[in-house]
């Protein structure tokens, strides 16, 4: 995937605004942390033996998972009624810090496992299950052990998760939630399911680079790159309250308004979730 040359204006200009510029797309853990951190205060309310090298994929490889009878469900799911006003999903915190800086999203994957009750560390799925190449939608772009790597859209991931999966014999099928109504997500979490969600780093605005070399198209959607992402796990919801819980990977529990995260979701519409087999 080819990379911009940036003008010398482009770039002053493009500095002013963010202090993790590069003339690829790049995301550092620490200004996410910091960023995350500024903006606590106003949005928050109130975290294989059989595979022994990363799965490889090329920049347009295509996921290898088929719709099936967990996609059904979760849309069966979706369209029903909302019984609980309330619904919390008991998430263990795991840090990615310090050995995986910028891999928010294989380790919110991780916690969402866990949580199911099908437990792996916090490095395996990075290290033995997630496909690395030069596409963020469909490979990790870059190393999450690195500062300066750059992450992986929802389709690379749930490859991640069924290549997990399928070594493990596990009775999950991973399902992609992207451009689904987001209110629909509180049932998929009333009946015991965590969505890994990406948001954004404080829940500013998200921001991107002009230019095609920061989109991709996968199965006819544009994916651009979206600088300030994060990955985090959403696990419970409150509707009396008008908060969303989540679950980040850098700072554990947290807990924002829903209209921010709604508003923010629907600039990203980026989503999965793990469906139990019938």
């Amino acid at each position: 995937m080819k990379r911009p040359v940036l003008t010398a204006l482009v770039l002053t200009l493009t500095l002013l605004l963010c202090s993790c510029v590069s003339p690829k797309p790049k995301r550092s853990s620490s200004d996410t942390q910091t960023a995350a951190a500024s903006a606590e205060s106003s949005a928050e309310k109130s975290q294989n033996p059989e595979v022994s090298q990363n799965v490889k994929a090329s920049e347009t490889e295509e996921t290898s998972v088929n719709p099936n009878t967990a996609e059904m469900k979760a849309e069966e799911i979706m369209s029903g009624r909302l019984i609980h006003k309330s619904y919390n999903i008991d998430v263990d915190f795991i840090n990615q810090n310090p050995e995986l800086p910028t891999g928010c999203e294989s380790v919110s994957l991780a916690m969402a496992f866990n949580a199911l009750g099908y437990p792996t560390s916090k490095t395996e799925l990075a290290d033995n299950y997630m496909p690395i190449g030069g596409s963020y939608v469909t490979t990790f772009f870059g190393d999450p052990h690195e500062n300066d790597g750059t992450g992986i859209y929802p389709p690379g991931l749930v490859q991640t998760a069924q290549n997990y999966i399928d070594a493990k014999n596990i009775p999950l099928s991973p399902v992609d939630l992207t451009d689904k109504n987001f209110k629909d997500f509180y049932k998929i979490i009333e009946n015991g399911y965590p969505i890994v969600f990406w948001i954004t780093s404080g829940l500013y605005d998200p921001y991107t680079y002009d230019g095609e070399d920061f989109h991709e198209i996968y199965n006819g959607r544009d994916y651009p790159w979206i600088t300030n992402i994060h990955c985090i796990v959403m696990n419970g919801y409150d509707t009396e309250n008008g908060t969303v819980t989540f679950t980040d990977p850098l700072s554990g529990t947290r807990i924002y308004d829903e209209d921010r995260v709604e508003y923010v979701y629907n600039k990203i519409g980026l989503a999965m979730t793990l469906i139990k087999n019938d």
